[in-house]
């Protein structure tokens, strides 16, 4: 079992992965700020592996990808004294099965390079990948598995709380499960939903469009990939047929570039 920590500004999501990245065993979650506590990170580490029962001669690696730098070395101290192996922190200059070389690295978010080679890798190329955090990133990968670029939007709920923030008459929302149907609200409630989550939703397919365009793909040419933490709410109101919904893109993708780089880039401390 590979064991993948994604590690964003709100959350760690912790995954176990086996058979290439195609068999997800479980998911669990740790406040990211645990790093700032006493026993940082440890005792959510050894309990959930604890309560999976879980040992360490089932685990064959452990990766991690961050965009929290001071998260790094806390949470890496912490799967060492679990796991006996010092992980793999994905880096830019990591083989990750992609070419690289059109778009400038040094601004590139390890989580959008990850997420293009997990579906360049499951999927097939030429695809687009739309991850809906905190940001909505859409990632390219052309035919040739050149990593191409993107684009880059507010997020959903980014979005509903900049509404809420800045107009005076507008209230806070949750971003949520809205019904398939209307796309004419008929409260001020109504209406936030549909242009933060339908909105989104006719977004990515304009974009699905454009892109093939760009690409010269044909009709239907495109792989299309939904991920991240919004995407369950944008999903279901996409109009095109061929996206597909993958809330483990992110650890498929640490799992392979942990396979294709984890002889030089990782060590297990345990025979």
């Amino acid at each position: 079992m590979i064991l993948t920590f994604d590690v964003g500004n709100t959350s760690v999501a912790v995954c176990g992965l086996t058979n290439e990245g195609r068999k997800v065993h479980f998911i669990d979650f740790i406040s990211t700020s645990f790093y700032l506590e006493k026993e940082g990170y440890l005792p959510s580490v050894k309990s959930i592996l604890g309560k999976r029962k879980i040992t360490r001669m089932d685990i064959s690696g452990t990766v991690i990808s961050s965009v929290v730098p001071d998260a790094n070395m806390p949470l890496s101290e912490a799967i060492r004294n679990v796991t006996g192996t010092s992980p793999h922190i994905v880096s830019i200059s990591d083989d990750t099965g992609l070419d690289l070389e059109k778009y400038d690295k040094n601004c590139l978010g390890i989580d959008r390079m990850v997420c293009a080679a997990a579906a360049a890798r499951h999927y097939g190329t030429p695809v687009m990948i739309y991850d809906l955090g905190t940001a909505s990133t859409l990632s390219v990968v052309d035919a040739d598995n050149n990593f191409v670029g993107g684009a880059i939007s507010p997020g959903v709920q980014l979005s509903l709380d900049a509404l809420g923030d800045r107009c005076a008459r507008l209230p806070k929302y949750k971003a949520g499960n809205i019904p398939e149907g209307s796309v004419i609200g008929s409260d001020v409630k109504e209406c936030m939903e549909i242009g933060a989550m339908i909105g989104c939703a006719s977004m990515i397919d304009g974009m699905i469009e454009r892109v093939s365009e760009n690409l010269g793909c044909k009709a239907g040419g495109l792989n299309v990939v939904i991920t991240g933490g919004n995407a369950p709410y944008v999903f279901p109101h996409l109009k095109n047929s061929r996206a597909v919904w993958d809330p483990y893109l992110i650890h498929k993708g640490m799992e392979y570039i942990y396979e294709l780089n984890h002889t030089s880039g990782s060590e297990t401390l345990f025979a």
